[in-house]
């Protein structure tokens, strides 16, 4: 694990980065949206793209605060939330929020949910019936690197998840931003090896793209992509350097522009949401393929 002195260095590093980035791209550098749409859905802040039988693709939402998926049929290259509709996910009620904030599918067509505090859920979905498959928590072992950082603060834990085959990997948002492999076990998923992001002040969602993962942030304001890590076993490993990086949309609509849902679609196109309370105005869009 990294010195503190070594982890300031870093958040500097990450820091210069995100301003060298809002300094240098103009907004002609910065993407266009080709779409930007409203989906039904306070606080969003996770995307994913599902394929249904027969090969169209719809794309699911989930915010922080409703226990719900809003599936969106992909139409004309775009989502198209004049067709949203709404799926109750059988869980229970906690203060504070849902605390969903990630969201994927797996090669069987389940739908996993990833909870910030710690847990996940994995739903099989049957039009607009959300059935639990299975739940397990998020475990860190005393002696792991990033025990203490989890522990330390809850509003800071799991933002972004990812399938590599059997492999699970999250995404922790900050103190420090992370990616981290959970090994399965019986009753709970327990952090393997993990990686500091050292150009990313935070990571708000994680997405697999070919032999990359994807990894947006709201306050960095921007998309990196880092290399699969190959496996290993519990601990922190080398800390993993963007191989590239991308400048997202100035704004969108009108007011803060916090960007934390990420998916891309079959043709490469990128959908990015914000997280807002209120959704009566854009809250996603739809941006060129990243190059």
């Amino acid at each position: 694990m990294r010195t503190f002195m070594q982890r300031v260095i870093g958040v500097i590093i990450g820091l210069a980065l995100a301003a060298s980035l809002t300094t240098a791209c103009s907004a002609a550098d910065r993407p266009r949206s080709e779409h930007e749409l409203v989906v039904p859905l306070s606080e969003l802040s996770g995307l994913a793209l599902r394929t249904l039988p027969g090969g169209a693709q719809e794309l699911l939402a989930v915010g922080d605060e409703e226990r719900t998926i809003v599936a969106m049929p992909i139409e004309a290259g775009a989502p198209n939330p004049a067709k949203a509709r709404r799926i109750a996910l059988p869980m229970p009620e906690v203060a504070g929020g849902s605390e969903l904030e990630g969201i994927t599918v797996d090669d069987d067509g389940h739908v996993w949910v990833l909870v910030e505090r710690g847990e996940i859920f994995v739903f099989a979905l049957e039009g607009d019936r959300a059935t639990e498959l299975w739940r397990k928590p998020i475990v860190f072992l005393p002696g792991h690197p990033l025990a203490a950082a989890w522990e330390a603060d809850s509003n800071a834990r799991a933002e972004g998840l990812a399938l590599v085959g059997k492999r699970i990997l999250i995404v922790k948002q900050a103190s420090p931003a992370a990616l981290i492999e959970l090994i399965v076990e019986p009753e709970r998923l327990v952090a393997g090896q993990a990686h500091e992001l050292s150009q990313m002040e935070d990571a708000s969602d994680l997405e697999r793209v070919g032999d990359e993962l994807f990894i947006i942030g709201a306050r960095s304001a921007l998309i990196c992509a880092v290399p699969i890590p190959g496996q290993k076993g519990p601990g922190t490993s080398a800390a993993l350097d963007c191989r590239r990086t991308w400048p997202l949309p100035a704004n969108l609509g009108k007011g803060k522009t916090q960007w934390e849902g990420l998916a891309v679609m079959s043709d490469g196109r990128v959908v990015v949401g914000v997280d807002r309370k209120k959704f009566d105005r854009p809250n996603i869009a739809v941006i060129p393929p990243l190059r």
